[in-house]
């Protein structure tokens, strides 16, 4: 006869285990009080399925132009029209980002963190590519002035023109 005793046991073994895989929210972590926060900040957001702080990372502006679903597709499925990487790749792979790359004088409510990236395009010609990033120090009632990813004017700077995704 076979013991189903342990089986019983198997919902509340997945429960107490659960809680030690699960990444923390990115909020504890991330204050985004400066520009370079607020960007570790969304990578982290993305890279661990917080998709709702990833989108709150981005300026009004943005979230005026795309939702959160468009901004998941986006990220996980576009692709750099010059490299064809992903765009995703290709934020990952400037990270680690530091002070040099940012453009930003302190107090100033706006910045600008140059990413990079070296590799081939399609037909294996050797290319370098450069996209600004750029972030904006914005006041919304809660929780006050917070850095913000203002991805519209990035693609709009980028040759993108107007962006609305919606």
């Amino acid at each position: 006869m076979i013991d189903k005793r342990p089986v019983h046991l198997l919902p509340y073994l997945i429960l107490a285990f659960s809680g030690c895989c699960s990444y923390a929210h990115p909020s504890k972590y991330f204050d985004r009080i400066d520009p370079l926060a607020t960007v570790n900040g969304f990578i982290y957001a993305i890279d661990t399925g917080h998709w709702d702080f990833a989108y709150d990372c981005l300026s009004t502006s943005s979230q005026k132009a795309i939702t959160r679903t468009q901004l998941k597709f986006f990220l996980k499925f576009a692709d750099d029209p010059q490299t064809g990487n992903s765009v995703w790749n290709l934020i990952q792979q400037a990270v680690p980002f530091d002070r040099k790359m940012l453009r930003w004088q302190g107090g100033a409510p706006e910045a600008v963190l140059a990413l990079s990236h070296e590799g081939e395009d399609a037909q294996g010609v050797p290319i370098y590519r450069q996209v600004n990033l750029y972030l904006i120090l914005e006041t919304r009632e809660e929780p006050g002035p917070l850095w913000r990813i203002d991805l519209e004017r990035t693609i709009r700077e980028q040759g993108g023109g107007e962006v609305s995704l919606r």
